[in-house]
């Protein structure tokens, strides 16, 4: 497995990926093609050497986008997002390329990192644990806008 630079060529192929793995259909949250290649755009045009793909014999398995964030007394990466093709799962491509990464940014003399991750299962927070990361306390909210109409109308 080879991790290099995010190339555009691949830009589609990761996009499907990001939408079919952060999609909640459940939940009536979907990503369409075009939004999730707008989602990783921001990524891809504020801080490139942080986004990396995985190549397998020059075939896509996977990929990690990632921002730098001012935080506090200087800077941290931001783990946007990290997907592995369903195939490749279980077979390092995450670690590989979290890994890599990591490295550029401590020779970035970056502070830290940080993301968001599910929390409602096991897997990824255990996982995320285990690497070395602690749950910060924080909790992301959202809200759709007619979940809002009763304050925004007050």
């Amino acid at each position: 497995m080879k991790i290099t630079q995010f190339d555009n060529k691949y830009l589609n192929e990761m996009a499907q990926l990001f939408a079919d793995e952060y999609s909640e259909p459940d939940a009536g949250r979907v990503w369409n093609l075009e939004t999730a290649k707008k989602y990783l755009n921001r990524d891809i045009n504020s801080a490139p050497e942080y986004c990396l793909l995985a190549l397998e014999e020059d075939k896509c398995v996977g990929g990690v986008f990632c921002r730098i964030d001012p935080y506090y007394t200087g800077e941290m990466l931001f783990v946007d997002s990290l997907q592995t093709k369903k195939e490749y799962r279980n077979k390092g491509v995450a670690k590989k390329l979290l890994q890599e990464v990591f490295k550029l940014a401590k020779q970035s003399n970056l502070l830290g990192t940080h993301l968001l991750a599910d929390a409602r299962e096991g897997f990824p927070r255990t996982w995320y644990e285990a690497i070395g990361f602690t749950l910060s306390g924080w909790a992301e909210y959202e809200a759709q806008w007619e979940e809002l109409e009763r304050f925004i109308s007050e």
